[in-house]
């Protein structure tokens, strides 16, 4: 996808990132604009959709797990 602009090295970084997403609007116009323009690659890779798959259904395993 080659967005790196929210990829933090650090936990300070993390939190700046953090921050501005959700204060600065600007910033995270820009930021799902970058999201939207490469949404395709996300969607065309099955890698990618069956491995969202794994996880949500592990999401839902463990939910469900600790309702019980």
């Amino acid at each position: 996808m080659e967005i790196s602009s929210c990829i933090a090295q650090t936990l300070d970084e993390y939190v700046d990132i953090a921050v501005a997403i959700g204060t600065d609007a600007l910033y995270r116009s820009g930021i799902e604009a970058e999201i939207r323009a490469a949404s395709d690659v996300i969607f065309e890779d099955s890698a990618v959709i069956e491995e969202h798959q794994r996880v949500f259904e592990w999401l839902i395993e463990k939910s469900r797990a600790g309702s019980s």
